[in-house]
């Protein structure tokens, strides 16, 4: 067994329920699932969305795609990019890879870029997904001074608001404290669960906090 390489799934699932993160992303022992329909949807969308944007059809999502066409810059569709933990970029299969993740759109004119997030769930704004993809774009492009992020909620047809993403800096700060404490924890032994809202939706069954969904 060995920790993975981090992402802003892994670490929200590990503050959420380290137990749950450990089974899911180190021991790796949890049935495979299909994709709830839900879930499903989500991946439907993206691919759609994916290959209007790199073809420039006009589909269900034009609204969305031609004003990203129209801006100026260099754009990146379902970028996937890592970085060391030093914050310098590498490549996203590199053995030194640290910290990797997927932008459904990129918006680079430096000094400025602007991040898209494509959701397909319930309105529920947290920059934080978008502020980690703030620091990697920054280790590839590190003239760019000012990065903007926005989801795009395709189920109700809205963009939410604009985020300003703020020190890239503090963020490689924030996930190292995290690596750091997760690195306390042994590797081979089961972490710590933490009972919380979404114990009747989680996969580990053998935790005492599990419940049967109603």
């Amino acid at each position: 067994m060995k920790l993975p390489v981090l992402s802003h799934t892994f670490l929200k699932e590990d503050d959420n329920c380290p137990r749950k993160a450990w089974h899911k992303y180190v021991a790796k022992d949890l049935p495979r699932e299909e994709p709830s329909p839900e879930m499903q949807i989500g991946i439907d969308v993206h691919a759609t969305v994916e290959r209007e944007l790199k073809r420039e059809i006009q589909g269900d999502y034009w609204q969305w795609i031609e004003p990203i066409l129209r801006a100026p810059g260099i754009k990146h569709v379902e970028w996937s990019i890592a970085i060391a933990e030093t914050g310098t970029a590498v490549d996203y299969w590199s053995p030194v890879a640290w910290l990797r993740g997927k932008i459904d759109v990129a918006i680079v004119a430096p000094p400025v870029a602007m991040i898209v997030d494509w959701k397909t769930g319930k309105v529920r704004e947290d920059p934080t997904e978008l502020q980690t993809f703030a620091l990697l774009l920054n280790a590839q492009y590190p003239s760019v001074e000012s990065i903007t992020g926005a989801y795009v909620w395709l189920k109700d047809g809205i963009m939410g608001p604009l985020h300003q993403l703020g020190s890239t800096e503090d963020e490689l700060d924030r996930i190292r404290n995290h690596w750091a404490m997760i690195k306390t924890r042994p590797v081979a032994q089961e972490w710590e669960a933490t009972p919380n809202p979404l114990c009747g939706w989680c996969p580990v069954r053998s935790c005492p906090h599990w419940r049967q969904h109603k």
